[in-house]
């Protein structure tokens, strides 16, 4: 069984809602299993909602690495459908990757505008349920 240390982070997360924390290996040969544990509360239907219409690449058989953002098709304020085409990605070999739309409903807001640099499964922008 190896040895080792893992860091306590310095915040619980940032404002992305990402946490970090560092594994130094020790000096002998071994396995290490190194679980975590997330706690938080449990989120508002409004908070499950918004996040049931967040645009993010996803469902590729491999990650892309860096993408730009090469246009949006849709602006804030538009109504789309699911499954229509929201944003065009490239990726560094000049592929082209079109993000959709994960349900019907009303384009809130982009997190990533056009040229802006992104990475797979990054937040781009909400679509927000149509108010009845």
């Amino acid at each position: 069984v190896g040895e080792g240390t893992v860091s306590s982070p310095s915040v619980a997360t940032d404002e992305k809602g990402n946490a970090s924390v560092t594994f130094t290996a020790g000096n002998e040969p071994g396995l290490v299993t190194v679980r975590g544990t997330v706690i938080s509360r449990i989120p508002t239907p409004e908070e499950v909602n918004a996040a049931k219409g967040a645009v993010f690449l996803f469902g590729l058989s491999e990650d892309p690495g860096r993408l730009d953002v090469v246009e949006w098709m849709v602006k804030p304020g538009d109504e789309v459908s699911e499954g229509q085409g929201l944003v065009t990605l490239e990726d560094r070999s000049d592929i082209l990757y079109t993000v959709v739309a994960p349900r019907d409903g009303v384009v809130s807001t982009f997190i990533a505008e056009e040229r802006d640099r992104v990475y797979y499964g990054d937040t781009l922008g909400y679509i927000l349920e149509i108010a009845e």
